[in-house]
């Protein structure tokens, strides 16, 4: 019953010959699927089943990237980190054109990035460069690193690993009676 309901929604707003756009949003009219033209903020009317508008919002938008392990170097530490990056759409037609979701291709683009290396700046400047001439502007890169795993190889003689020897050795090392 409710698919029923969201159907007959999407049948009445199909005909809807006027559309809102709010002051932070920018539109995208798309006739016939052709041309595009930019929306301003607004009362806009449209030519029902002709015309499909989207609403690029333009605002500051801070997406995070899934936590990632990064495998240390020579000292034996590996991480777990994930960034938060912050991004607006500065052309919403080009941004249209390129992305269908831009947040999905900045977090996408971070992992890889952020896989080669852990410096903010780098990271920063590489995604400004790939996402230059796409609409889409990263403000900034923030790390948070979750947890650092260090890598302990441990060595036991045949001796400890059998239930007496490890009691004896808990004992003599540790000075409880218990043992």
């Amino acid at each position: 019953m409710n698919q029923f309901f969201e159907w007959i929604s999407k049948l009445v707003s199909s005909w809807k010959f006027w559309v809102v756009i709010s002051p932070w949003d920018v539109g995208v009219r798309v006739r016939l699927g052709k041309n595009a033209v930019a929306l301003s903020p607004g009362l806009h009317f449209r030519v029902p089943l002709i015309d499909s508008i989207a609403t690029v919002n333009t605002r500051l938008r801070i997406t995070t990237t899934p936590p990632a392990t990064i495998q240390g170097d020579s000292d034996g530490k590996s991480k777990v980190v994930s960034a938060t990056i912050g991004y607006k759409v500065n052309d919403p037609l080009l941004a249209m054109l390129r992305f269908e979701h831009p947040s999905v291709a900045v977090q996408a683009y971070a992992q890889t990035i952020i896989a080669k290396s852990l410096d903010a700046d780098i990271c920063l400047n590489e995604l400004r460069s790939s996402f230059r001439g796409t609409g889409v502007e990263i403000e900034f890169v923030r790390f948070v690193v979750n947890v650092e795993v260090f890598t302990v190889k441990l060595l036991q003689n045949e001796r400890d690993i059998t239930s007496e020897g490890y009691y004896n050795n808990m004992a003599s090392s540790s000075g409880d009676p218990r043992y």
